[in-house]
């Protein structure tokens, strides 16, 4: 659920999102970070488990804003939700003009960037826009017969495309 808010919060202000795999190790994921130019990065402290919050320490000595590091350029915050909820007091996003944001908005504008597995090769990042996707999976619901008051079962993760498009 807290992905959910996050990556809706994002795409209605227009921002960019990318999923990132919660397999990745921190090398994969410095490669991802790089080569995606990203400049904030939630994440939550754990997942299944797995201590996220020891893989982020591989890839930079400390949390704090601004981040500045050689190897991630375009990476300045990283915003970790805690375990008790919540996230990090040094990481809490600024206001920001979210109505006028929310209004700029089109569906031609780029909304996220999945990457492919990466089974064959190094993975890729497919580029998604507002419009495009959600006519896609409209349709794709027509076809399967899904009204308003479906549930959907998609035991996919929201970093590959068929569990973002068909669940969000």
């Amino acid at each position: 659920p807290d992905f959910v808010a996050a990556w809706l919060a994002a795409a209605r202000i227009g921002a960019i999102t990318i999923p990132f795999s919660t397999f990745s190790t921190g090398p994969e994921l410095r490669t991802l970070l790089r080569g995606s130019d990203v400049d904030v990065l939630i994440a939550a402290a754990s997942i299944r488990g797995r201590d996220l919050i020891a893989v982020l320490a591989e890839l930079v000595p400390s949390l704090d804003p601004p981040i500045l590091h050689p190897d991630l350029p375009a990476l300045r915050r990283i915003a970790v939700k805690s375990p008790t909820g919540g996230e990090s007091p040094a990481t809490s996003p600024e206001k920001c003009r979210q109505n006028e944001m929310e209004a700029a908005v089109r569906a031609t504008d780029r909304m996220v960037v999945i990457h492919t597995s990466g089974s064959t090769s190094a993975p890729k990042g497919v580029v998604h826009q507002h419009g495009s996707l959600l006519d896609h999976v409209r349709n794709l619901n027509g076809l399967r017969r899904y009204g308003p008051d479906e549930v959907l079962f998609s035991p996919s993760p929201f970093f590959w495309i068929g569990g973002f498009a068909y669940v969000l």
